[in-house]
C-alpha cells in the first residue's frame, strides 16, 4: 500500500510539472494583449545646414515587433538658433504644424500599419542663429498604437542640426590637410563645388561656401596652403574677417 501511494504521489507530482512547463510553453506561443517595448523606432534625421542657409531633415518610422499605425508626436528646436520654413507630408493620412515657434508638431496614420521603414515628413529648417556646434531636434511622442489600438512602446531617436567653419570643405567637422588637399584638386577643376553638406560624393564634391580661409572673397590655391600651414602649427586661428594679420592668421569662422 505504501508503495502505491509514493508511486500515486509520483504520478501527480510528474503530471503537475508536465502541466506547469506545457502551460509555460503555451503561453510564451500566444500573443500577449499589451504589446512590449521594442515595438518600433521613429526617428528624425541630422544634418549639416551652414550659417544662413537652409536644409532638409526627414521624420521616419521603422518597425519592430509591432507595426505602429498612428501616432501623434512633437520634435523640439531652438527657434533662437533655428527657424523651421516648412513641414512636408509624404505619407498619405497625416498632418504637421509648425504655427508655434520651437516646436513642430505631427500626426501620422497608416491604416494597416507600417510594416516597413517608411519616411513620414520632410522638415524644412533654416540656420538663423547657429554660428558653430550642434543645436538639437528633439523628438517626442504622447500616443503611439498599432492597427488594433494597442499601445505600442519603442525607442525615439533625435536629431541635431550642426553647421561647419570655413576652412571644412568636406563636411566632417574638421579643419586638416585634407581639406587642403580637396581645394587644391577644385582649383584645377578635378572636384566639382555645391553648396551645402553633407557632400553626395565626398570623391568628386567640395563645400565651395567655406573655402576662402584668408578673407580674399575668392577660392584658390593660396586657401589650400594656408590650411596646410595652419595644419602643422605655423597659422593662429581666428574668427575675425578680415585678418589682422594675413601672414601669420587663417579665418575659420562661420
Amino acid at each position: 500500500m505504501k508503495s502505491r501511494a509514493t508511486f500515486r504521489s509520483f504520478l501527480v507530482a510528474a503530471l503537475l510539472g508536465l502541466l506547469v512547463v506545457a502551460t509555460g510553453w503555451s503561453a510564451g506561443l500566444l500573443p500577449q494583449a499589451q504589446a512590449q517595448g521594442g515595438d518600433f523606432e521613429i526617428s528624425v534625421d541630422s544634418a549639416v545646414v551652414l550659417d544662413g542657409a537652409s536644409g532638409d531633415v526627414t521624420l521616419r518610422v521603422t518597425p519592430g515587433a509591432a507595426a505602429p499605425a498612428a501616432m501623434n508626436g512633437s520634435v523640439a528646436y531652438n527657434d533662437a538658433e533655428l527657424t523651421v520654413t516648412a513641414c512636408t507630408m509624404i505619407i498619405a493620412v497625416g498632418d504637421c504644424n509648425i504655427d508655434t515657434d520651437g516646436l513642430v508638431k505631427f500626426s501620422a496614420i497608416d491604416p494597416q500599419g507600417w510594416s516597413e521603414i517608411s519616411d513620414l515628413f520632410v522638415i524644412s529648417v533654416q540656420n538663423t542663429g547657429l554660428a558653430s556646434g550642434e543645436s538639437p531636434l528633439t523628438l517626442a511622442t504622447t500616443t503611439v498604437v498599432d492597427a488594433s489600438s494597442l499601445e505600442l512602446s519603442g525607442e525615439l531617436v533625435s536629431g541635431v542640426i550642426s553647421t561647419v567653419t570655413h576652412g571644412d570643405v568636406n563636411c566632417d567637422n574638421a579643419v586638416t590637410v585634407v581639406d587642403a588637399l580637396l581645394i587644391a584638386q577644385y582649383t584645377v577643376s578635378n572636384r566639382t563645388g555645391v553648396d551645402s553638406c553633407p557632400l553626395l560624393d565626398v570623391t568628386s564634391e567640395v563645400l565651395v561656401p567655406t573655402i576662402d580661409v584668408n578673407c580674399d572673397g575668392a577660392a584658390s590655391i593660396v586657401d589650400a596652403l594656408v590650411i596646410a600651414q595652419y595644419s602643422v602649427g605655423n597659422r593662429t586661428a581666428t574668427t575675425t574677417c578680415p585678418l589682422a594679420d594675413p601672414t601669420s592668421q587663417i579665418y575659420l569662422g562661420p
